[in-house]
């Protein structure tokens, strides 16, 4: 295997590792921490599909060499999947916050500067809309300058664009 496969190899068991420990802390927080009794069918159900795309992330084939249409695709489907995550489960109060990571890694592991930046730059605005907009219309959601919301937005900004 040459260098460029040893390269692509390792980058895929770190994301690999990564989305596993995203995903074990995400069950975590979602079942444990509440309490018993408290997660529902829907958060089953999220967990499961998670669980199940998380698999086939880590499974399928790595061909991130090829920057095609089909890889910008897969990371384009990707921070779709992971900007409807963060809206249905709370935003900022979502077990899969931390998940939510995966496409800035991604990006800027495998892909140019400016798209990482771009990736990071709406996986950043993603909690901040959920907060501000969403909490006009459901109280699901709680105001971005309620309890210490506003902080973890700027440390969640901060790492989006670090990453």
């Amino acid at each position: 295997m040459n260098n460029q496969g040893q390269y692509e190899a390792k980058l895929h068991q770190f994301m690999a590792g990564y989305r596993f420990i995203a995903f074990g802390l995400a069950v975590v927080l979602i079942q444990v921490l509440p309490g018993p009794g408290i997660v529902d069918f829907q958060n089953y159900l999220t967990l499961a599909l998670v669980g199940l795309y998380t698999l086939l992330k880590v499974l399928g084939p790595v061909r991130w060499r090829r920057t095609d249409a089909s890889t910008y695709l897969v990371v384009e489907g990707e921070v779709a999947l992971t900007v409807i995550l963060l809206f249905f489960t709370g935003g900022l109060d979502s077990g899969y916050l931390i998940y939510s990571l995966a496409p800035v890694l991604t990006a800027a592991l495998y892909l140019e500067f400016r798209l990482g930046i771009g990736i990071a730059t709406v996986m950043a605005a993603v909690p901040f809309l959920a907060h501000v907009v969403l909490s006009q219309f459901t109280d699901r959601y709680a105001g971005v300058l309620e309890g210490n919301r506003l902080a973890l937005l700027f440390i969640y900004v901060g790492i989006c664009y670090l990453l």
